[in-house]
């Protein structure tokens, strides 16, 4: 494993928005628009902080895929979840 940050400079990637995690705090959530040729059809890549730490206490960043279509960062999380955007806006702690 070489880490997100590793594979975001790797793949010379570029924020297409970054935004506070409302349901996360003090976490951000940033997407990523992916080279085509990594998968068959475009899709996003949503960066984010695990809402709960592990057995050991670290909180872990990772990456889901979304689709295309999507272009902020907090409508990706709120798809991932099926709420619309306004509800995901208003959580206070997800996990």
């Amino acid at each position: 494993s070489i880490g997100w940050d590793k594979a975001i400079e790797q793949m010379n990637l570029t924020p297409i928005g970054v935004c506070a995690d409302p349901g996360n705090f003090p976490h951000s959530l940033t997407l990523y628009e992916l080279p085509e040729q990594i998968y068959e059809e475009p899709v996003n890549l949503l960066l984010m902080v695990n809402g709960s730490p592990d057995r050991n206490g670290e909180l872990r960043r990772y990456g889901e895929t979304v689709p295309a279509n999507i272009r902020t960062p907090l409508a990706a999380a709120a798809w991932q979840y099926e709420v619309p955007e306004d509800v995901y806006a208003q959580l206070v702690r997800r996990t």
